[in-house]
């Protein structure tokens, strides 16, 4: 079923929103992932996880995005402070691997000594066109 509409707004009527923004400005597949434990809390159009190596973990697609460059954002939490001052780490894009419009490859690391960390909660949105 197809529904063709301009703008959607909530059943009050006192919020609307048009439909473009949603297409176009949502995130297209977003993951909550712990480094620790291995384990996707959270995600959409997310269906699987790998954890490569120390540090890097790589997101496989339900629905493929329309080209191999999307933007993608990533952030990372902290939740364990047994291992003391987070003060430099990072997280980013996998710059050795290369996205692709089915998968991506992030890292998280120490920003001072570039050494790579299992980081505690790790998130990732894509924005983009889907294929």
């Amino acid at each position: 079923m197809t529904v063709k509409t301009n703008k959607l707004e909530n059943l009050a009527g006192d919020k609307r929103l048009d439909v473009d923004k949603i297409v176009d400005g949502s995130a297209k597949a977003l993951v909550n992932y712990n480094g620790v434990a291995a384990v996707i809390n959270k995600s959409v159009n997310v269906s699987s996880a790998v954890d490569v190596a120390v540090g890097t973990y790589g997101f496989n697609l339900t629905n493929a995005m329309a080209d191999q460059y999307p933007s993608i954002g990533t952030s990372i939490q902290m939740t364990d402070q047994a291992y003391g001052n987070y003060y430099g780490l990072c997280a980013e894009i996998d710059r050795f691997t290369d996205p692709s419009p089915t998968s991506v490859q992030v890292i998280c690391k120490y920003g001072q000594s570039a050494a790579l960390y299992d980081c505690g909660l790790y998130s990732v949105a894509i924005h983009g066109d889907l294929a």
